[in-house]
């Protein structure tokens, strides 16, 4: 787990491991040493959101939002800390074809990139591009026959 980097956003939706019924993020707070603990909610048969006791560990949950080919990010996106002209970057690139997608300035560069390939493990391509804010050309996820 991401230290200070969740892997589920606020509003989002998931499930909990061993349970049926869809939840929402409802916050994200971070215990000393990293630790990643989420506030959820569920809604009600009136269509209200409700905030479920607890907190809740990223392991707890169950990604159910996928890309239209539910493609796992990590074979799809190559994920490296550069440096240019002496700034640190976070970049990630289509591995498909080397395409840069994304080169974001982050300080702890090194750190950044550790933390967004772990999320790119559990999550699909298409929601990972949405959550670090890069859209992607059509096409790219279709499945080699």
């Amino acid at each position: 787990m991401p230290e200070y980097h969740p892997i589920f956003l606020t509003g989002e939706a998931a499930k909990i491991v061993g349970e049926d019924e869809p939840i929402v993020i409802m916050s994200t707070n971070y215990h000393h040493g990293g630790a990643v603990l989420y506030g959820i909610g569920y809604y009600n048969d009136n269509g209200e959101l409700i905030r479920r006791k607890g907190l809740f560990l990223e392991r707890d949950f169950i990604d159910t939002q996928f890309g239209w080919e539910k493609i796992d990010a990590s074979t799809v996106y190559d994920i490296k800390p550069e440096v240019r002209n002496n700034n640190n970057y976070a970049v990630v690139y289509l591995k498909k074809n080397g395409m840069e997608l994304l080169a974001s300035y982050q300080l702890y560069h090194v750190d950044y990139v550790r933390c967004m390939n772990i999320v790119a493990k559990v999550r699909d391509a298409t929601m990972f591009a949405q959550r670090y804010g890069f859209s992607v050309p059509n096409l790219i996820f279709k499945k080699s026959k």
